[in-house]
């Protein structure tokens, strides 16, 4: 008989129970967990603090891979924010599109603050219309029937084509938008009256960060069917940035693979708060990988793909644009932006301020960098813009003592009006030069 206070284990009578390599791997990972779990939550605060050493303990922390992007000072939260904001008012094109606006949202960008940081814009936001364009009036309701507007002979349609600088950030409300100032003003011009038009109509359908490749690719789908008399394509600031020198990529699925990544992630936190970072690290880990092993996707942007210098891609998306305007039998009026730090307006003390975006994290580069970098292109492609189609308001802002910027890529209302009764002009010559052409007529 075995001694009392001992225990038989097959063979070894009174020793201790063996752990199984089961039960060893499960306690291994106990502490594994309770990490992640720690730097999960750790991380979240962090993002949702308003304190600044936090937010610099955040910037030195690996993230699980994830780059840590700058916060401006004494907002630290305000980039997931306005991720989460964006989630809200765009929806995701795979096809190649991109986003456009969701009809019906409430379209929140930022601002400057007091001493020209980015931060969430409080009152200033933008309302699309049933339809996802940018509407012209200041009320959530705003609509227009789009498919009796398209047949009626009395109705002169305009165009607006572009980013966010054609959507109108940086405009105090929908009807300080450089579109809808524009429709006022051709609607009030005594030029006008001697064409066949009863009214003119402005249909804004500008999309944040869109480049022209995504204006062509819109008009193609969708915005031809208004049958517009004139387009205006309104860019420039959002070619360098989105192009990465193959023509595939141009301006498309990379151009807005950062929002995507934004949507999604923004989705992510607000559906699941568990483990946030980590799901998101693994989805772009899985999502990176497949996409390089897929063929029938990404099997054409090999190495040695033709690549384009990016002044003489986005001539040639030019010229597409105006081709396709042709055969739709439309005018097209091509517009190189005004930009800050780009051209000879001397800049106010409001306008020097706004330079803290880049310190704000708003932009990967700093100031010096962004500004060589946007007056290289510009330089390169105003030295292209031969047609008498294209349009180079680079200069436009000059001889203006006032602020007209609200950060450093957009402007503000009284920038709005003065782009406005520029594009005026260049409306109004399009129109009267030969009115008997095409589907714009001449009164009896």
């Amino acid at each position: 008989m075995a001694p009392p206070n001992t225990f038989e284990c097959g063979t070894n009578r009174g020793q201790p129970r063996a752990i199984s390599s089961g039960k060893k791997l499960a306690f291994a990972l106990v502490p594994c967990i309770l990490l992640v779990l720690l730097a999960e939550g750790s991380l979240f605060t962090l993002q949702v603090s308003q304190d600044g050493w936090q937010n610099s303990l955040a910037k030195s922390l690996p993230m699980l891979g994830i780059p840590w992007k700058r916060s401006a000072p004494g907002d630290v939260g305000w980039r997931s924010k306005y991720d989460h904001l964006r989630a809200e008012y765009y929806v995701y094109n795979s096809q190649g599109l991109g986003v456009h606006f969701r009809p019906r949202s409430k379209l929140v960008a930022l601002e400057a603050g007091s001493d020209g940081t980015p931060r969430i814009a409080q009152k200033m936001h933008l309302w699309t219309d049933g339809h996802g364009f940018v509407a012209n009036e200041d009320k959530p309701d705003s609509d227009r029937d789009y498919a009796a507007l398209s047949q009626d002979p009395r109705v002169c349609r305009v165009l607006a084509s572009g980013g966010s600088t054609t959507a109108g950030w940086g405009a105090e409300s929908n009807s300080a938008t450089w579109p809808a100032v524009l429709e006022q003003l051709l609607n009030a011009d005594p030029r006008l009256s001697r064409l066949e038009f009863e009214k003119f109509v402005v249909i804004n359908s500008g999309v944040f960060g869109y480049a022209i490749s995504q204006e062509i690719k819109r008009f193609l789908d969708e915005t031809c069917y208004l049958r517009p008399h004139v387009v205006i394509s309104f860019n420039g600031i959002n070619e360098r940035r989105t192009y990465r020198g193959n023509p595939v990529d141009y301006g498309t699925i990379r151009g807005h693979r950062d929002i995507e990544s934004a949507m999604n992630h923004a989705a992510r936190t607000s559906l699941s708060p568990i483990l946030p970072y980590t799901v998101a690290w693994l989805r772009e880990k899985w999502r990176d990988g497949n996409q390089r092993t897929s063929p029938a996707l990404y099997g054409y942007r090999r190495p040695d793909y033709p690549t384009h210098a990016a002044g003489d891609l986005y001539v040639e998306k030019a010229q597409q644009f105006k081709a396709l305007c042709e055969a739709a039998d439309c005018r097209f009026i091509h517009v190189l932006q005004p930009v800050m730090g780009v051209g000879n307006k001397r800049l106010t003390n409001r306008e020097e301020q706004l330079k803290r975006f880049f310190d704000g994290g708003y932009y990967s580069l700093d100031w010096k960098d962004y500004v060589e970098s946007i007056r290289e292109f510009y330089a390169d492609v105003q030295g292209r813009m031969e047609e008498p189609w294209h349009h180079d308001l680079t200069g436009a802002f000059d001889e203006v003592p006032e602020t007209v910027y609200s950060d450093p890529r957009h402007y503000n209302g009284h920038g709005q009006r003065l782009l406005a009764e520029r594009l005026r002009e260049l409306v109004v010559a399009e129109l009267t030069a030969s009115p008997g052409s095409g589907r714009i007529a001449q009164k009896p």
